[in-house]
């Protein structure tokens, strides 16, 4: 199974050098080395402390508006 990466420094991989913030798959193996190493983090992931998810709003009626 393969992983989507997104680089954070230069990552020599399948023969090319792939710059900072390009996005690219590996398989599990290496990409465990790439994230615990810190040149690459999950693509599009997001990190709990930074984003929390907006919960729903509701709008109260007005009392004089029916």
């Amino acid at each position: 199974m393969a992983i989507i990466l997104e680089s954070i420094t230069h990552v020599w991989f399948a023969g090319r050098m792939i710059p900072p913030g390009e996005v690219f798959s590996a398989d599990d193996a290496f990409a465990t080395k790439l994230i615990e190493g810190g040149s690459a983090k999950v693509a599009n992931a997001v990190d709990s402390k930074d984003e929390q998810p907006k919960g729903r709003r509701v709008r109260k009626a007005d009392d004089d508006h029916e």
